[in-house]
Order: structure tokens, then sequence, then C-alpha cells
């Protein structure tokens, strides 16, 4: 597609144009009216044009509005408006829990994602590499199984028993209720395991990339997750010693001062992982050149101020409580970030990591922080802060 937004607006003039046909009333798209936030519909009936209305959409409030002002006849406009104003009228907010899932492949290195809403409000979100030797070859797709699966093991532990899953490759489904036959190790593992889920799931297939708010935001967690996979070469093996090392006694100092941890050991010899109380937050600890020992991965929290507290236990552990970090050391993370994020800074997205990365540096280095809050949307405001304290680091 041309513009960015040209698949949300092809989608609401297409129901509008199955709108006006049940009253008789021809729509079509005048296909080069397409810009980034609008696009045309000619209108007519019974062979006689009225001219053109225009679809307006704004993405920062998710929201359409049609104006009729190109009009040349502007004798069907009351009832243009009056169709527009019953497709567009407010339905009733989704109840339940909602989980929408998703697998992505980049450069042949794969990764989930998936969003938990309830009752039409985000609750959680997760995202990670896929690195199962079993799935090689199965691409995007081993990423959308393995999403699945983690919004059942989400279920299971927060006893949801009954959820609305949505996925937009038909596979999903069908290797899970038995109408595929399951020919590969993974898929018939897959669907094994789903014939014991303790999760009563109602399925439901929605279209990719045709500006499904949910499913495009479970897109790109995936992508997310694929871009967090780190080759395990043989130069990258030996070093993970001393991740190992760290992590080990990163957890005996954790329960000296009382907070409850756990050393899981390596994982697909890439990264030592520390589990925190009963999997209340993990912190995955590398040793590449693009995520050093000092900088440790901490995700799976759903309590911010313990991810907070877990961090600044590093951060002294690590560096020590009587000295800091070089300055290059403190914008190391927000640099991983900004660099990971950077090509999504078009898209509706939460760039969160990035501002508590930015606001961490602003808090060491003694200087005004953000409200991390207010600019978790707004990739231009972080990167102007990134791009100050670059410069200050320098």
């Amino acid at each position: 597609m041309r513009h960015r937004h040209e698949g949300e607006l092809r989608q609401r003039a297409e129901r509008l144009i199955e709108a006006l046909a049940q009253a008789g009333i021809e729509g079509t798209i005048i296909p080069d009216s397409f810009r980034e936030y609008s696009v045309k519909v000619t209108i007519s009936r019974r062979g006689h044009s009225f001219g053109p209305a225009i679809i307006y959409y704004s993405p920062k409030k998710d929201s359409f509005t049609m104006r009729t002002h190109e009009l040349k006849d502007r004798s069907i406009a009351p009832e243009l408006q009056a169709y527009w104003d019953r497709l567009t009228a407010p339905v009733p907010a989704p109840t339940g829990y909602h989980i929408y899932v998703d697998g992505s492949c980049l450069d042949e290195n794969v990764g989930y994602g998936l969003v938990v809403l309830k009752d039409g409000q985000i609750i959680d979100e997760l995202y990670g590499p896929v690195e199962d030797e079993a799935v090689q070859g199965m691409r995007q797709v081993a990423g959308e199984l393995r999403a699945v699966q983690e919004a059942i093991a989400w279920c299971r532990e927060h006893s949801v028993a009954e959820v609305s899953l949505f996925y937009d490759y038909e596979g999903i489904e069908k290797w899970a209720t038995g109408e595929w036959r399951a020919n590969k190790p993974a898929t018939r593992a897959y669907a094994r395991a789903a014939g014991k889920w303790p999760v009563v799931v109602h399925w439901h297939k929605v279209e990719s990339h045709v500006g499904n708010r949910w499913n495009d935001y479970a897109d790109q967690l995936a992508k997310r997750g694929a871009m967090q996979h780190e080759p395990a070469t043989q130069e990258e093996r030996d070093p993970l010693s001393e991740a190992r090392d760290k992590a080990s006694q990163f957890v005996e100092s954790l329960v000296q001062r009382g907070v409850a941890a756990s050393f899981q050991g390596l994982v697909n010899d890439q990264f030592a992982r520390v589990v925190i109380g009963s999997k209340q937050g993990y912190l995955d600890v590398y040793n590449t050149r693009r995520r050093p020992v000092s900088d440790p991965y901490l995700h799976g929290f759903r309590d911010p101020s313990l991810k907070d507290e877990v961090e600044s236990l590093w951060q002294e552990f690590f560096f020590g409580s009587g000295e800091k970090p070089p300055r290059d050391d403190f914008l190391r993370k927000a640099s991983y970030y900004y660099e990971i994020l950077r090509p999504y800074r078009d898209c509706e997205f939460d760039f969160i990591d990035l501002a508590r990365a930015l606001h961490s540096v602003c808090e060491q280095l003694g200087c005004p922080g953000i409200d991390v809050g207010a600019n978790r949307y707004d990739f231009e405001a972080l990167e102007g802060l990134y791009s100050k304290l670059e410069r200050e680091a320098r």
C-alpha cells in the first residue's frame, strides 16, 4: 500500500459502500484519491452522479469522519449522513477476556506476540523469540503456535476459564479442533496439548493487515519478539559463563535482601535467567555486543514497582553502591530500545520500554526526567530526549 493508513480507510469505505447498496445507492472508491488520512467515494443512484464524499481517519483517536462538502448535488447529503451515523454508532464494549495472537519472521528469526484485553481494555501483553528446533522452517506460523500456547498459559496462571482468541492464520484453530491433520512434530504436539487445555476457547478469525487495531498490535509485538533473537555463535557461547555467574550471584544478593528469587540456569544457550518470586517477573542476563552483562533484560513484570526495584538492585549489585556506571553504560539500554523501536516510529505503538529507559538515564544523571505515561506513545518527543542525552554523553 502506498499510503500509511490506506488499509483502514479502504476497510471503512467498503463498509459504507455495503451499507449504501442496501438502500439502492452506489458508492465507488476513487483509486487515486487515497491520501495519508483520507479517501474519496463517488456517490450515485440510478445513473445520476452526486459527486464524492470524503472519509477521514484520525490515528490518534482511532476514529473516522465523513464530509460531504464536495458533493455537486447535495440533495443526498442528509441521507448519506444518516447511513454514516448508523454505521459509526457506538457498539457495546466487548466483555470478558479477549486475546489477540500473532507470529512474525524477520531475517529468519521468529517471534510471537499477544495482547490480553479484559472488557475491551489492555491488561497484559507478552512477546519473545521462538528458537525451538522443532519449529524450524515454519516461519511466522511457529510464532503463532507459540503465541496461542502462551495465551493458554496466561489464562491458566490467572484462573481464566473462558477466553475469546483472535488469530489471522486459520491453521491455529483447525489444528487445535482437529479439522486439519497435524503432520509436523510441532503441530502434532500443539494438537495434543489443545485437547487438554483447561480453558474454553472461542475462536475468531480476523483478516491480517486490514487495519484491525488489536491484530496489528499483536503483530508489532511479534516483530519485537523476533528482534530479540541473538545468534548463538561459538564466539558468543564462551562469555556465557560470566552471565551465568553474575545471574547466580545476583540471586544470592536478592535473597539476602529478602526478595524471593531463583536461578533457572542457561536458556537456549543464549542467556542466564533469574526468576523473581513465583514467576512475578524475569531477569535475563546476556553477554553479547548488543546486550552486555551490565544491561539485563527485565520482562514479564505485571507490577511496575517490583520491576523498578529489581532493576535498581541490579544496578547496585553490578556497579556497587558507592560508584555509578560510566555514562555510556547508562545510555546503552536506551540505545538498544531506540534502535529496535525506530522502524515503528510512525505506527500507533506503545514505546514505553524506550520511555522508561530514558527516564532511568535522566534519574541517574541527575537531570530532569520525563513523564513516562504522557510520552509513551510520542516517539518524536522520546527521540528528541534521546538525541540530547546522546550529545551529552560524548
